[in-house]
């Protein structure tokens, strides 16, 4: 009795993360023997998962390990950037991946949406049911065009007659000779 009230005190000691690796091999002794008391029997399945799932570690990792953070450790005390090329390539990467995603998204949205509809809806509706109240709506869209279109040509002349005026006043001033090309030159006499 007095044996099973110290593994347990060791089990919750265990379960806290205080143990030893003695210990905890000490655990795993106990926990495979063949008859336990029905209370332990999770705490058994629990250190059976732990023994099949343990793998040994490769030689030298752990000073690998090491070496890896002192190299880092001294790269960031000598104010070196560690590795931010490949943080920009990584973040760039994923970025690109999530605009392909979204846009695949919205593509499966959009088809989805267009096939799912129903038959009896047709694809385009009229808008007026008179062709006459159309033809007038069409004809006053249209003269709404032009005049905003004349307004446009008309301010584009008073804009050619300005710069005419202009180079009739550098002639003038300069006495010489002005052409408008595609780029306004001054020529000699």
């Amino acid at each position: 009795m007095y044996m099973e009230n110290e593994f347990e005190a060791l089990l919750d000691k265990f379960y806290r993360g205080d143990t030893t690796l003695e210990e905890e091999q000490l655990l795993a002794s106990f926990f495979s023997r063949n008859v336990l008391p029905e209370q332990w029997e999770a705490d058994k399945n629990l250190f059976e998962s732990l023994r099949v799932s343990a793998t040994e570690m490769p030689e030298g990792l752990e000073q690998r390990m090491s070496q890896l953070i002192d190299s880092l450790e001294e790269r960031e005390k000598s104010g070196k950037k560690i590795g931010i090329r490949s943080v920009f390539r990584r973040d760039f990467r994923l970025q690109i991946a999530g605009l392909v995603a979204s846009l695949l998204v919205l593509a499966t949205i959009g088809f989805w949406s267009y096939f799912n509809r129903h038959e009896s809806e047709p694809l385009l509706v009229d808008t007026f049911e008179n062709p006459e109240q159309a033809r007038e709506a069409t004809l006053e869209a249209l003269q709404l065009f032009a005049d905003n279109f004349s307004k446009g040509t008309h301010t584009v002349e008073q804009v050619d007659r300005q710069v005419d005026r202009a180079f009739g006043i550098l002639r003038e001033t300069l006495g010489q000779t002005v052409t408008c090309g595609e780029d306004p030159v001054v020529k000699q006499k």
